[in-house]
Formats: C-alpha cells, structure tokens, sequence
C-alpha cells in the first residue's frame, strides 16, 4: 500500500496492478512494452517498496529495478 492508500500490485508476468480501494477499482495496469522507453523494464514484479521521499520501486525478474512516483 502506497502513501495515497492505495494497493501496488506485482503479478507473475502481467505487470504492475494500481487498486484504489475507495473506488474498488483497479486503476492502472502498468506492462513491459519494448517500443516505449517508459514503461516498466519487466511483467514479473517480485518486490515493491517505497522510499521516504514517496517513490516506489520494484524489483523484476528480468528487468533490474525501476522506479515511478505515483500520483495522488
């Protein structure tokens, strides 16, 4: 859960899920796409923290780490 309330999901090769649980409702589905520089470096999230600073990073299987703040 980031600080805004809301759930960061990894999943096994289907990307970075963001649910608010206010709205019950997913609200990103963040996937690798090689034709875009910005997205995620990898579909399989193994590990999510977030700093003090508000930015969260995820550990991949294949894609190192990367990182995104995430919007209120």
């Amino acid at each position: 859960q980031d600080k805004n309330g809301k759930l960061l999901l990894g999943s096994n090769g289907g990307g970075l899920y963001i649910f608010n649980p206010k709205t019950e409702e997913f609200e990103h589905n963040y996937t690798f796409n090689s034709l875009n520089e910005n997205s995620i470096s990898d579909d399989f999230i193994i590990e999510i923290f977030e700093d003090n600073h508000g930015i969260i990073w995820f550990g991949t299987e294949n894609g190192g780490v990367f990182y995104f703040k995430v919007s209120k």
